[in-house]
């Protein structure tokens, strides 16, 4: 008796299980796009806009390297003035991507390859603010006294910033568990006959009949 008992009482109960990343490849975009972000664009090009304040007058620091502080003034001078302007704006924006983006990309990097649901609520907080900065920053390349020249390179190089947001919440979204779903415990063999008997009787009078 006490064993059917507990087993109505638990059998609702189970467990989530995440999904292997081989069952999710519409995940790997979103890794690849965390990856080039801590690995090229918040530690390489905006920490240089943070380390060096005056793209016109400084010397070379430690990190990022020569050549890679020439490529970013490179692109800055033939695309994107506000890129060398540096307002106050903007530099903001830029210790927001290396003091809260990068340590999320870290962590959103292990949550879509491992598949944990904990990053879900994180991925909407990222997704708005990049979202909202992206905005921010393409009105003052159009429209700005820094406005750029060349505004289809500037929206082809800008672009997957603006979309990706719209893709993680939308990921994110959907699922209540977006990497994982919720296994049952096994029933073992004869059980199953056994359950579906019982079910027929109301669950009060069940145990009412086996006191």
């Amino acid at each position: 008796v006490h064993g059917d008992f507990f087993f109505f009482v638990n059998m609702g109960k189970g467990h989530y299980v995440s999904f292997p990343l081989s069952k999710r490849l519409f995940d790997i975009p979103f890794i690849i796009f965390f990856f080039f972000n801590l690995l090229f664009v918040t530690y390489i090009i905006d920490l240089e806009t943070l380390v060096i304040e005056n793209p016109h007058k400084f010397t070379y620091p430690i990190w990022p390297t020569p050549i890679m502080v020439d490529i970013i003034h490179w692109w800055g001078k033939t695309f994107d003035p506000v890129l060398l302007a540096r307002p106050v704006w903007w530099r903001a924006t830029i210790w927001l991507d290396v003091f809260l983006f990068g340590p999320y990309y870290v962590f959103a990097l292990y949550a879509f390859i491992r598949g944990r649901d904990w990053i879900k609520v994180p991925s909407f907080v990222y997704s708005g603010i990049l979202f909202a900065n992206v905005v921010i920053i393409m009105m003052e390349e159009m429209c700005g006294p820094n406005k750029t020249h060349s505004p289809t390179a500037v929206w082809i190089a800008n672009l997957p910033w603006l979309l990706f947001p719209i893709f993680i919440i939308a990921r994110m979204w959907l699922c209540k568990h977006p990497f994982s779903e919720k296994h049952y415990p096994s029933i073992k063999k004869g059980t199953h006959e056994k359950l579906k008997e019982k079910q027929a009787v109301p669950f009060y009078n069940y145990l009412h009949n086996h006191q």
